[in-house]
């Protein structure tokens, strides 16, 4: 049996104060667009995806004019100087390769456990 000793409880108690809450990055234009326009399209087309409401918004932000995508642009970073101001240290980390693939890897696992079951038994 192994005891922790007082070094090794050191060492898992600074990675437990090392774990923060993600902060989420500031929205960019696009993002912004997207949020301001997907219900309309959502309303217009009901029983449409997600993926395919962002494949239309996406064509209509690029065949945007140019004030309307300044507009956006404006407001993305307006965001971002008050998220600056808010989390002064904050540095985008985005996650490897790796770890996406894990992720994807364990969401497919869990949608297959899934994928027999009736809901009864979920």
């Amino acid at each position: 049996m192994m005891v922790l000793g007082d070094d090794m409880f050191d060492t898992l108690q600074s990675k437990e104060d090392e774990i923060q809450p993600k902060i989420p990055r500031p929205p960019n234009a696009y993002i912004l667009y997207r949020k301001d326009r997907h219900q309309a399209v959502k309303t217009d087309f009901p029983n449409i995806s997600n993926n395919e409401i962002s494949k239309i918004l996406g064509k209509r932000w690029r065949e945007e004019s140019a004030s309307i995508r300044e507009f956006y642009r404006e407001q993305a970073e307006a965001y971002k100087k008050t998220f600056m101001e808010m989390y002064p240290d904050y540095r985008y980390k985005p996650r490897k390769a790796s770890e996406k693939k894990r992720r994807r890897r364990n969401i497919t696992s869990i949608a297959l456990d899934n994928e027999g079951r009736s809901p009864s038994t979920v």
